[in-house]
Parts: structure tokens; sequence; C-alpha cells
């Protein structure tokens, strides 16, 4: 129930935020509601929902924001994603550690390089 009542909520704010200038506030938004779907079982949508909110993130010069975003969609669906999937996320994982001056963001991302790597692994 407590997921349902979220995700009304993150619609309504999606609705208005893509009404007006606020990209940052739209790309959390989205990663909000990408957690909410992938926690009830929508693994496609919520993929799909934290790929929006990454390129939002982008489009508006907001790299931090978007790796965090890039980092919680593989936190939460990494073993759902395909394995072609979770070869194009490391690679962004890649660019964000070159990127990236905040230890808990290195730290979170070469956890979840790990995690790729022994997922591919597992799925040769």
């Amino acid at each position: 129930m407590k997921f349902v009542l979220a995700e009304n909520a993150a619609n309504r704010a999606i609705d208005t935020l893509q009404a007006g200038d606020e990209d940052v506030l739209l790309a959390e938004v989205l990663s909000t509601k990408g957690m909410v779907c992938s926690k009830l079982g929508r693994y496609l949508e919520a993929e799909r929902i934290f790929e929006w909110a990454y390129g939002v993130a982008l489009r508006c010069g907001d790299r931090e924001g978007a790796g965090r975003v890039l980092l919680t969609m593989f936190e939460e669906l990494g073993p759902v994603l395909s394995p072609a999937t979770r070869q194009d996320v490391g690679v962004r994982f890649q660019q964000l550690l070159a990127e990236t001056q905040q230890s808990s963001i290195r730290i979170r991302v070469q956890r979840s390089l790990e995690m790729i790597r022994t997922l591919n692994q597992k799925s040769k």
C-alpha cells in the first residue's frame, strides 16, 4: 500500500515538474518512481524510468546526479538486467568513476562493478 501511495505522489510530482523547468528535481522524482516500480516488481518499467531520469540529469548538466541515478538503478535492478544492459551500465560506471571525487560514490561504483563481473560470469 505504501508503495502505491508513493507512486501516486511521484506521478503528481512528475506531471508538475515536466510542465516547468526543474530538470534536476524531475530526475530525482523519476529516480524515486523507478525505485517504487522496482519494489512493486515492475522491473522493465523501473528500468525505463531510471534511464529517463539518467537522461534528464545529463541533459541539465548534472553528471553526478546522473551517476547517482545509474547507481540506484543497478542497486535496485542489477540481477534482473540483461547481460547487455549490465555491460552498458558497467561502461557508464567506468566513466563515472573517472569523473567523480565523492568517495561514497566511488565505493558504490566499485561495489557495483564487482557485482557486474560476478553476474556476468554466472550468466556465461
